[in-house]
């Protein structure tokens, strides 16, 4: 494959960069104003729509970045419509959207520290959506393993846990 000059590559970049960036800011409008009365209004719903959201949002920016120049190849598949779960290692942001593409028919639910629960675009209103649970590290380790305990007993479909920085009680 011929490698494409560097102010080419930068271009192509800068242009991704930025489409992500108006990609976060409309999905955000969207959530604010159609998504989020939607899951009141219908919360049966709320599952298949934010699933929906959450994949529709995992496409579009890895076509972002594939219009960069990034190839991504995704291998294997799970069901996320019965109680399970699922333990990935986090290595980068693209993570979550890998792990929304290759489960279905539902979006998992994340387990999600405190700090991201609040004021990040795009990423804390599909947390809160989701319905996730939100652990608090200030907490210590034992409301932890409690939250995750109560969490699964109560799953009607996949949990997903990125345990590196977790740390358990002895």
């Amino acid at each position: 494959m011929k490698r494409l000059p560097n102010a080419v590559r930068a271009i192509r970049g800068t242009a991704a960069l930025l489409g992500i960036g108006v990609l976060f800011l409309l999905s955000g409008i969207y959530v604010r104003l159609f998504l989020w009365p939607g899951v009141w209004l219908f919360p049966a719903r709320r599952g298949a729509w934010v699933g929906a959201y959450m994949r529709f949002m995992s496409r579009c920016v890895f076509r972002l970045l594939g219009l960069a120049g990034a190839r991504v190849r995704r291998v294997g598949w799970f069901r996320s419509d019965a109680p399970s779960l699922v333990i990935m290692n986090h290595q980068s942001l693209l993570d979550i959207p890998t792990a929304t593409l290759m489960c279905g028919p539902r979006a998992p639910r994340f387990v999600n520290r405190k700090w991201y629960s609040r004021g990040v675009p795009a990423v804390s209103p599909a947390i809160r959506l989701s319905d996730g649970p939100v652990i608090d590290p200030d907490g210590g380790p034992r409301a932890a393993v409690r939250l995750l305990q109560d969490c699964a007993r109560t799953a009607d479909g996949a949990l997903l846990i990125f345990p590196a920085g977790f740390t358990l009680p002895d």
